[in-house]
């Protein structure tokens, strides 16, 4: 039921998008919130939508709403219709007066409920089939299907994408999203191209900080790169390329520490390093290409 139930939202949300990329070409640049609502009732200090709730606005394109704080309404949203990048979640999603509090978001389609609570922020995720509390600031969970089971998803995410939790659909490559991307399959190449991505020098034990995620880096020098993560139950996974997702090294052993694990043909260490994180997979908040 869940399954078919999310199809539906899914063409719901498609056809949602669609809409709002079509209002975006009529609609004036120059417009603001208050343009895209045509059905909320003032409350003096700010303004009530009979199915969004209570929010406020200054008259620009951004409101601020009492449960998801300031948000950016895309211009090519209508009433019933939002295109919304939540500053808190850093990222976009799309709601309708049919769906919400049921929120899509933007780069996988993935579906979630606001519960509506704000301290932590609490949502029911439908990929998942589980709640998740505040979003972002959350190591991501080893939840290998998410990557393996379409194809496509597989096909076009390699171990970067994997490690740094974001799925782009472009095989992405250290240093691309920079504008310099790495010239030589080298430690000293890659992990420059990747501190240019954003990555941080990380740690190989401690504390990590709130926000980020441990990953690790090896390279077969002249042949290959290859990145690892260490997930929310401690243990370290990886995906090679094209191919699944998974907890085991060459041996076939489960990896509770990246520094002993087989890592094949890799015969040099890159680095610790730590990634912005996010608890949803493929959602991470790194800009990686």
């Amino acid at each position: 039921m869940i399954q078919s139930y999310c199809s539906h939202l899914r063409r719901s949300a498609t056809a949602g998008l669609l809409a709002a990329l079509s209002a975006a070409l009529s609609k004036p640049a120059d417009a603001g919130v208050l343009d895209v609502f045509n059905s909320e009732s003032s409350l003096g200090s700010g303004y009530y939508s009979n199915w969004l709730g209570t929010w406020w606005t200054d008259g620009s394109d951004w409101l601020w709403h009492v449960d998801h704080g300031w948000l950016y309404v895309s211009p090519g949203s209508t009433d019933g219709n939002l295109w919304v990048w939540e500053q808190n979640l850093a990222y976009w999603w799309w709601t309708s007066d049919g769906w919400f509090p049921i929120l899509v978001a933007q780069n996988n389609q993935s579906f979630w409920y606001s519960i509506g609570t704000k301290a932590p922020r609490v949502y029911w995720s439908y990929s998942l089939s589980r709640y998740v509390e505040d979003l972002n600031f959350r190591v991501p969970a080893y939840e290998p299907n998410y990557w393996n089971s379409q194809f496509s998803v597989r096909w076009n995410n390699n171990c970067y994408n994997y490690a740094c939790n974001k799925r782009t659909d472009t095989f992405a490559q250290p240093g691309l999203a920079s504008g310099q991307m790495y010239t030589q399959l080298s430690v000293a190449s890659v992990k420059a191209a990747a501190l240019r991505d954003g990555l941080e020098v990380g740690t190989a034990y401690g504390p990590i900080p709130r926000g980020k995620t441990r990953v690790d880096l090896v390279v077969a020098p002249g042949i290959d790169y290859h990145w690892y993560r260490q997930d929310e139950n401690g243990r370290w996974s990886h995906k090679p390329g094209r191919t699944h997702a998974r907890d085991w090294d060459n041996s076939q052993f489960e990896i509770y520490d990246v520094s002993v694990a087989d890592w094949g043909i890799y015969s040099q260490f890159g680095g610790y390093f730590f990634v912005d994180s996010n608890d949803l997979q493929g959602l991470g908040l790194e800009n990686i290409q």
